[in-house]
Order: C-alpha cells, then sequence, then structure tokens
C-alpha cells in the first residue's frame, strides 16, 4: 500500500551476489521499530513489514518513509533490516533513512544502533492579541521659546475667563443635579423593592431564593440514574464515533470480526491457530501448544495445490493429497540437498525415476519392468532409459527414439 501524500520518503536499493558471482536468492524486510507512528496530517500510521524480493540479478529496491519526516512523531526513529537469504544465512541490524539522503545504497550504510526516536510538541496556531502595555515614561520639554501661549479667547496679559465663556455650568449646578438624582433614585427603587409582579419578566418575584436560602447550602447525594441512560432506559444517551476522539481512526486500524487483509506481519505467541470449514466437516491446526511445532488435520483429506495466477486465478494444478493412509504425491516428485537442486526425479507422467548421483554420476532412468525377455521393440525411448525384462536381463537405451537403440 503507498504511502499517503506529502510524506518524505527514501529510496532503498542494495545488490547480493555469492562470492563466486552469481546472485543471491531471498529477500529483505523492513520494520519499523516504533509500532505506532503519528502524522500532523494524516493522523495513525501503521506501517508493518515491508518486504522487498530480490529480483533474478540479485537487486532489491523499495520506497520507505524517512526516519525524520517533519510531520511524523516520533523523529528519529529506526527500521529493522532482516536479510532473508534461501542459500546463505543472513542478518538483522537497525537502519536510519534521514529526508537529506533520498537515495540510499545497502552497501554504502554502516549498521546503526536501534531507536525508538524522540517525540517533539507540534506548536499550534497563535492565540489571541493580549491587553495593552503600560504607558511609557514622559517626554522631554519643548522648547519655552516656541511654546508660548500668546492669548487665551483672543485677550492678552492676565485673562479671567467666567462659566459661560468656557462652557461650564454655574457654581452649585452639579450639587444640585446630583442631589435630585439621588432623590429620584431612592423613590424609584423603593417602588421597584415593593413591587412582585412584572418585574423583569418575572410573574411572581416573591418566589424567588435569596443568595441566604438554606436549601443552595443544604448538600445531597444525586441518586443513581445510570440506568435510564443505557439503550432501553427512559432517556438514553447515543454517541457517535465522531463524537469520540480517535474512535473512528483506531477502528479503521483493526481487523473486523467477518475477515480482512493484512498488510503487515502477523504474529500469534503461544497460541494455536486453527481454521475449520463453514459446515463443519473438516480443519487443520497450527499447534505451537504439544511437544513440537505440530500441522494436523480433521475430518477431510488436504490437497495440497497451486495456481498458475498470483491472485488463485487460473489453473490449479494438484500437487499432494493427505490422507489417513499417508502422503500421497501427485505428478513429477524431485529429491536434492537445497530447495534448487535436483539428485532424484520421479515423474509420474512419464513412469520413469531417476535416481542416483553419487560422485557426479548422472542418473539411472528406471522406465520399469517388461513382462516378455529381450529389450523393447515398440513405443518411443530416452536415451539413458533403464529395462527390466521377465528373463532377470537389464537393457539400456542408447540411442533415443520409436523403438530406439538398446544394449
Amino acid at each position: 500500500m503507498p504511502l499517503p501524500a506529502g510524506l518524505s520518503t527514501v529510496t532503498v536499493s542494495g545488490t547480493y551476489t555469492h562470492p563466486n558471482g552469481t546472485p543471491m536468492k531471498g529477500k529483505l524486510l523492513f520494520t519499523p521499530e516504533p509500532a505506532i507512528l503519528t502524522s500532523a496530517t494524516h493522523g495513525v500510521l501503521l506501517l508493518g513489514t515491508i518486504e522487498a524480493a530480490l529480483d533474478d540479478d540479485g537487486v532489491a529496491t523499495v520506497t520507505l518513509l524517512a526516519t525524520d519526516d517533519p510531520d511524523v512523531t516520533p523523529t528519529g526513529w529506526t527500521y529493522r533490516v532482516q536479510e532473508r537469504w534461501y542459500d546463505a544465512p543472513g542478518r538483522s541490524y537497525p537502519l536510519s533513512l534521514p529526508l537529506a539522503a533520498p537515495a540510499v545504497d545497502l552497501a554504502d550504510v554502516t549498521p546503526t544502533a536501534a531507536a525508538e526516536g524522540e517525540y517533539t510538541v507540534i506548536t499550534g496556531p497563535a492565540g489571541p492579541t493580549g491587553p495593552q502595555g503600560p504607558a511609557g515614561p514622559q517626554g522631554e520639554p519643548g522648547d519655552p521659546a516656541s511654546n508660548l501661549v500668546t492669548s487665551v479667547n483672543g485677550e492678552q496679559g492676565v485673562v479671567v475667563l467666567s462659566a459661560a465663556e468656557v462652557g461650564a455650568d454655574p457654581a452649585g449646578s452639579a450639587a444640585a443635579a446630583q442631589a435630585a438624582a439621588a432623590t429620584d433614585a431612592t423613590s424609584k427603587v423603593a417602588a421597584h423593592e415593593a413591587d412582585t409582579t412584572g418585574v423583569h419578566g418575572i410573574a411572581d418575584t416573591s418566589a424567588l431564593v435569596t443568595t441566604t436560602d438554606p436549601r443552595l447550602t443544604n448538600a445531597r447525594t444525586p441518586t443513581a440514574h445510570a440506568a435510564t441512560h443505557a439503550a432501553a432506559g427512559s432517556d438514553p444517551v447515543t454517541l457517535t464515533q465522531a463524537q469520540i476522539t480517535g474512535l473512528a481512526a483506531a477502528l479503521a486500524a483493526l481487523l473486523p470480526l467477518t475477515g480482512g487483509t493484512l498488510t503487515g506481519g502477523l504474529t500469534i505467541d503461544g497460541a494455536n491457530l486453527t481454521v475449520t470449514r463453514a459446515d463443519d466437516t473438516g480443519a487443520y491446526r497450527f499447534r505451537v501448544t504439544g511437544g513440537g511445532l505440530d500441522l494436523e488435520i480433521a475430518g477431510l483429506d488436504v490437497i495440497i495445490s497451486s495456481w498458475t495466477g498470483a491472485d488463485f486465478t487460473g489453473t490449479q494444478r494438484n500437487i499432494m493429497r493427505w490422507e489417513g493412509a499417508g502422503p500421497h504425491l501427485i505428478g513429477r516428485t524431485q529429491f536434492g540437498t537445497t530447495p534448487f537442486d535436483n539428485i532424484h526425479d520421479i515423474d509420474a507422467g512419464t513412469g520413469v525415476a531417476a535416481l542416483g548421483k553419487k560422485n557426479g554420476l548422472a542418473n539411472i532412468r528406471l522406465a520399469g519392468y517388461k513382462a516378455t525377455a529381450g529389450a523393447p521393440t515398440t513405443g518411443t525411448w530416452t536415451t539413458g532409459d533403464v529395462v527390466l525384462d521377465s528373463a532377470g536381463a537389464w537393457h539400456l537405451c542408447t540411442t533415443a527414439g520409436t523403438p530406439g537403440t538398446w544394449t
């Protein structure tokens, strides 16, 4: 699965060959040391283990998330690299992939110490403007020569101004107005206190509770009522996934019980894995709770087959059937010292068993038993075919043909 858009990536490549120059076979596994990463843009990232298989030239290439992407927390973490070779032992080491190096050749990288990164604080948006600060100090006085008062109300010299000339009330008028306002307020407050209806929209103010009412300080334990908020209660409370922070993202990262697709590795630690048919007529089990590592079948035979298509489509070819009497091999069977060589070869399709290769010799191609004496005189044969006749004599085909040349 590709990484979300906008994340920093590093392209990692490596070439692996044997000392004789032949390409190695196998794959590389890249596992983030922290199990869960958090992106400020994309939320929780569950990368799992990324697999890169070697091609026919022993080259593997894969694009990975940079370990110091500024959008991802923690930063400075490492990958655990595991070499899984089919024909040689592998290594396991930590790997740091900073975004400053967009392309990395594994041959140039020295393994580093494992780390799970450091969490950083992501700064939020700017807050509101604070209150205005205190006033600054008084400035220097101006030049007296250029700041003198030349006149007041058009008069010069000693000027005396009346209240009318400056728009002020006559002396004593302010005190009289203040006294009149106090008298008016007192009468209105008294009328307001006496009125108990229609005040501020309250029908009857006599029913109001004052702050000194003892009922306001009488502590009482609330009656238990959790059941009323349940699904069948009188006041059910229903929450959506969106109302619970992080729930939708957490559920999306889980595998449902009805099935799904895993993009990373799956480890079952200390428990058995059982797969049962829907009609309960058969099952097989990977069992680790016995004396060893067991693969067990129950109810029905086990058919092992291969498909030509990578998605279980195309042509299906049966390879083996496991039954109570033992394994039943189908088609051609090869025996070797490694998964890729061939020492013995039994081909049910041709009826030939090619056995033996000691000290560099070629196989003996046992073609069968002839019910009459003498070499075969009919049929098509291959050079090296060996036939035993009814007289106990062995015959070797030295030249292929129909029926070929026999000695």
